[in-house]
């Protein structure tokens, strides 16, 4: 008798033997085989038998066949009936019952079974017989006579009744499980409910009778056998084959899993399977899951039934926004160790976690308050509660959280006060929150080493004890919009290289600020309140930049000789914005001053001092409004913008101080731009082409192409040709009247050289276009002044290997200049009113360094 589990296989031979266990001298059925197997072994079920059929309580055979000729003899006079129920292997066959001549002539053997096979190697196919399914009928009255004890069931229940027997696809196991669960309930809403569950939960026994056929597999076919039943149940066998190959299994497993029962195959060679098997599959599936992922459904309002799944190690839940809670028995989840709920919106409750919890991300919830053992979780490592906007806070235990490295309650903005913290962080961010003081436990956290209080709206100050956190190097308060005393540092913090007040209501800095000895950067821009700084701040001799932009109550720096100022490392002083009228000479001539930005200040000159600073490579005085002259400027200066200083009236220029300095070579294929656009008051000496600024602008054009080429002391220059350094100047029409003062222009500038070469050659090269600055149109027409370099232009003439290959073969060049407007915002009128180009030579390098010219 052969079937798939609980099809009623065992039912059926128990009928037989009772029917026909009279017409038989001797009779045994051995139930469960397999099971029985498992637990006691072969020899007991021999022996119980051959007791049964030889009614012989004190028979024991222990040995591999049967040794005793006169006990072999006694078994062959007995005409016997035995049922092997739930056999599942032919060694248990051969053992149990022999060959057929053991038994005496007439004697009957029943064997039921799930697995076909086993049976075609025994007896010949006519005497095999395959439990079907009952039919929808069938299965009806039965599961009715066990519902409602051979009742009749009244109407309403008909149809309640006959979607339970479709749901089981007529198995009498599950019926004959599933009927008596129903008697109890007699109203609609009870079978009703009974139903729901049943399909959210199948019933254990069931699964558990069907999952012993899947135990008995090899793992090919159980990889098959969960393939079919997750992905391929329904699809045509041909197809199924061939997925079964490219995933590296050997489809003769479907074989094994039709002759199981455990698959069959429809007229229309599909593959089918019974539902209760597939649910039974699903089940083995999520049994030995360790990673779910279900992040992004969006639609997801409570997770699917994971009770099963004890193997999770990794659940990623994250930006499910309509899911409202988490179930209860995640707590039981021993191997859980990463669980992401970032983005959660709705789920505003957190119960116990399990304790082998590594990484929880709880970001962007609607937690309020999380359960006091998180705090426990000794593996805890990883904890974001970033953005919790409901959390208003923290247990006092939280200093108990074993978290090191980055703790951060970023956006927590409902989070106004805590009182301890994890004792290993290292980097603490509490950003957009609600606290107005930090704990005096952080003093404790020796190991900080970056606070962040980036726009924390309510915190007024902190605390003196600051400088005991001698790891720190740091702290950030831009847009704490109250805060407004930076506390005394009463001892050196020689770790802290970054601070950053910026946007916040700081009035004065402390005088202890010089504490701060290792400090490389303070950003105190758009600090509007900001009215006095120290003398101390000269003393900070590691600072790299300093920033005041925007503090536009700022009125002065303090006063200060070259010995006083003690800026060594000094490159950025960014004074733009700015309410002061000067500038101490001790500032602009520092040696390590890269980058001075001076834009928008009411400074009416800057001291001639600046020509002495070794290494500026950026000067910028757009819009400064008052100021009236330009001193000379040092040797190494890159970029100057001096637009729309509408007071400029004089610009001075010295050969000597611009050309100082080429032993000091600057980064290759920089740019030059002095740029005086909208600077009415200039003198018509200034604004000639050959004039200062012209002069200076070659002149400083030349250092640059020679300095890029990277010449040295001892290099032979011979005669050879470094570049070019072209000029121009462009009129440019302000006076009509349907543009507005303030708008941008664009417009490019292109060069084409044209060659004659002592070969014969000619070489036209179109050199890409040079931008300068988005031009903004002011109330005067004005002549613009625009100054670039090229160091190498034959980079496109092929076969040169180096620039000097060809400059050598040149006799005859041009060059002609061109304008190119966005036509998307065309000027009114545009014009080159002159032009130039400065030919750039070695030896002009070296003459000019040993005259000193």
């Amino acid at each position: 008798i052969w079937g798939m589990g609980g099809i009623g296989k065992t039912a059926l031979a128990d009928v037989v033997f009772h029917r026909l266990s009279s017409e038989f001298e001797a009779s045994c059925f051995l139930a469960n085989v397999r099971e029985e197997l498992e637990k006691h072994g072969l020899n007991h079920l021999r022996n119980k038998l051959f007791r049964e059929i030889l009614k012989d309580k004190d028979l024991n055979i222990d040995t591999p066949s049967i040794g005793s000729t006169f006990t072999r003899e006694r078994i062959s006079r007995k005409k016997a009936l035995i049922v092997l129920d739930d056999a599942n292997g032919s060694s248990q066959l051969e053992f149990l019952v022999g060959d057929h001549d053991q038994f005496c002539r007439g004697s009957l053997i029943i064997i039921t079974t799930r697995d076909r096979s086993l049976l075609e190697e025994k007896v010949d196919d006519d005497k095999i017989y395959e439990v079907e399914r009952l039919s929808p009928n069938e299965a009806l009255l039965l599961f009715q006579s066990l519902a409602f004890e051979n009742k009749s069931p009244k109407v309403e229940f008909s149809e309640l009744s006959r979607k339970v027997v479709y749901d089981v696809k007529g198995i009498p196991l599950a019926l004959k499980t599933l009927g008596p669960l129903f008697l109890p309930h007699k109203r609609i809403e009870d079978w009703e409910e009974e139903l729901s569950k049943l399909k959210k939960f199948p019933y254990e026994e069931i699964l558990s009778v069907l999952r012993h056929s899947y135990n008995g597999l090899e793992k090919n076919e159980r990889e098959i056998f969960l393939d079919i039943a997750c992905f391929y149940k329904g699809m045509d066998m041909d197809f199924v084959i061939k997925m079964i190959h490219l995933h590296g299994f050997y489809a003769v497993g479907i074989k094994v899993l039709i002759a199981k029962s455990l698959i069959s195959i429809s007229t229309s060679n599909c593959l089918e399977m019974h539902d209760m098997l597939q649910e039974m599959s699903w089940a083995i599936k999520l049994g030995n899951l360790k990673v779910i992922d279900l992040s992004y459904c969006k639609h997801l309002t409570e997770v699917p039934d994971l009770s099963g799944s004890s193997n999770l190690e990794h659940i990623d839940l994250c930006e499910c926004t309509s899911l409202v809670q988490v179930p209860s028995y995640f707590q039981t989840f021993d191997k859980l160790t990463y669980l992401d709920l970032g983005g959660c919106l709705n789920l505003n409750y957190l119960p116990e976690m399990p304790v082998n919890i590594e990484s929880l991300d709880l970001s962007e919830t609607a937690i309020k308050e999380l359960p006091s053992s998180v705090w426990s979780l000794e593996k805890l490592c990883s904890l974001n509660v970033n953005h919790c906007k409901a959390l208003e806070k923290l247990p006092s235990n939280s200093c108990n959280l074993k978290v090191s490295g980055t703790f951060s309650l970023n956006g927590c903005v409902s989070l106004g006060e805590f009182s301890e913290l994890p004792r290993y962080i290292s980097y603490l961010d509490l950003s957009k929150t609600a606290i107005k003081e930090l704990p005096s436990s952080l003093e404790s956290l020796f190991g900080l080493t970056s606070i962040r209080l980036f726009a924390c709206g309510s915190l007024l100050s902190l605390s003196t004890s600051i400088h005991k956190l001698k790891s720190l190097e740091i702290l950030d308060l831009q847009l704490c919009s109250k805060f407004q005393y930076f506390p005394e540092i009463l001892e050196p913090m020689e770790h802290l290289t970054s601070l950053s007040l910026s946007s916040t209501a700081v009035k004065v800095l402390p005088s202890s600020i010089g504490n701060l000895i290792g400090l490389r950067k303070l950003d105190l821009h758009h600090c509007g309140d900001l009215e006095v700084v120290p003398n101390s701040i000269y003393s900070l001799s590691k600072l790299e930049t300093l920033n005041f932009h925007g503090s536009w109550c700022l009125g002065k720096l303090p006063p200060a000789s070259v010995d006083q100022v003690r800026l060594l490392s000094l490159k950025e002083l960014i004074l733009a914005e700015c309410g002061i009228k000067e500038i101490p000479d001790a500032l602009v001539c520092l040696t390590s001053l890269c980058s001075l930005d001076l834009k928008d200040t009411g400074v009416k000159s800057i001291p001639a001092s600046i020509k002495q600073a070794a290494q500026p490579s950026s000067l910028c005085l757009t819009y400064c409004q008052s100021l009236e002259s330009l001193p000379e400027l040092p040797p190494l200066l890159q970029c100057l913008e001096a637009g729309r200083c509408t007071s400029l009236k004089k610009v001075s220029s010295s050969r000597t101080a611009l050309t100082q300095g080429w032993d000091v070579f600057s980064p290759p294929r920089l740019e030059e731009k002095p740029i005086f656009s909208g600077c009415p008051k200039l003198d018509e000496n200034a604004r000639s082409v050959g004039s200062n600024i012209m002069a200076d602008a070659q002149l400083r054009s030349m250092r640059m192409a020679t300095a890029s080429s990277k010449f040295k002391e001892e290099a032979s220059y011979d005669s050879d040709f470094l570049g070019f350094a072209p000029s121009v100047v462009v009129y440019i029409n302000n006076n009509a009247g349907w543009l507005d003062c303030g708008y941008k222009y664009i417009f490019d500038i292109g060069c084409k050289y044209n060659f004659k070469t002592s070969n014969g050659e000619s070489h036209e090269i179109n050199h890409p276009f040079y931008r300068p600055y988005p031009y903004v149109r002011t109330s005067v027409d004005s002549h613009e002044l625009f100054v670039w370099w090229y160091n190498n232009v034959f980079q496109v003439v092929g076969g040169a290997e180096i620039p000097t290959a060809f400059y050598k073969l040149v006799t005859e060049a041009s060059v002609d200049f061109s304008l190119k407007q966005d036509r998307r915002k065309p000027f009114p009128e545009l014009e080159v009113v002159k032009c130039g180009i400065c030919l750039l030579y070695a030896q002009d390098a070296e003459i000019i360094k040993q005259r000193n010219l």
